[in-house]
């Protein structure tokens, strides 16, 4: 073999390898930047819940990134069909899932907004739905109208105590001296019976004098 022909051998082998380096490398540097992709939900997409499980999850390809320890990036809010949000607005990380402790409210149509931190620190979010149709007897919880956030306590309006009614008192008997006039003092009584006595008398007076007058005058 010539020099010349070696040299071009030589050329040719280190433009391969250089390129199967680059290739190498481009493929780990993707496989590095590839975000977490999700692999199973509870509930699942479109499905039809009729009991309560103890927790809804969200579980991707690959662990996530929790670096505070305390899931400050991550989201799970439960929301349904008015818009209403259920939960404690806690999250749960653990290895390649993020948990939430399950809540839901009157049968409907509920979607779940999740955000979680891929392994190469970028952010994913996105929502799914499932359908809520409860047995009888499921627990069912209180919808608010923003979000919750963990450790702290919700300010809801309070139902009113029930207040014990008085009961109705029995109906007053009738008074019996009612419609009819108050009796009269006695002294009161004698007085009138007097006078009544006393202008008896002075008419029959009267009626005798003028009567001894007129028979006079005949």
């Amino acid at each position: 073999m010539s020099y010349g022909q070696q040299k071009y051998s030589l050329v040719r082998a280190i433009a391969v390898c250089a390129v199967l380096a680059a290739v190498t490398l481009f493929g780990v540097a993707t496989a590095a930047s590839a975000h977490n992709f999700i692999v199973s939900t509870t509930p699942a997409e479109g499905e039809t819940l009729t009991t309560l499980p103890e927790r809804f999850d969200v579980t991707t390809n690959d662990s996530l990134l929790d670096v505070t320890g305390d899931a400050n990036a991550f989201v799970f809010d439960i929301i349904d069909e008015g818009g209403l949000y259920y939960g404690d607005g806690c999250v749960t990380v653990e290895g390649p899932s993020m948990m939430a402790d399950a809540a839901l409210g009157p049968a409907g149509t509920y979607t779940i907004a999740y955000q979680f931190v891929s392994a190469d620190g970028h952010t994913v979010s996105g929502e799914y739905s499932f359908e809520w149709a409860p047995e009888n007897g499921e627990q069912l919880s209180t919808g608010w109208d923003t979000p919750a956030v963990c450790g702290e306590e919700r300010e809801g309006v309070e139902e009113p105590a029930a207040t014990e009614s008085p009961e109705p008192s029995a109906e007053p008997s009738a008074d019996p001296t009612q419609g009819e006039e108050p009796e009269k003092p006695v002294a009161v009584s004698i007085a009138d019976e007097l006078l009544w006595v006393g202008g008896a008398v002075a008419a029959i007076v009267v009626a005798i004098a003028v009567t001894m007058l007129l028979l006079r005058r005949r």
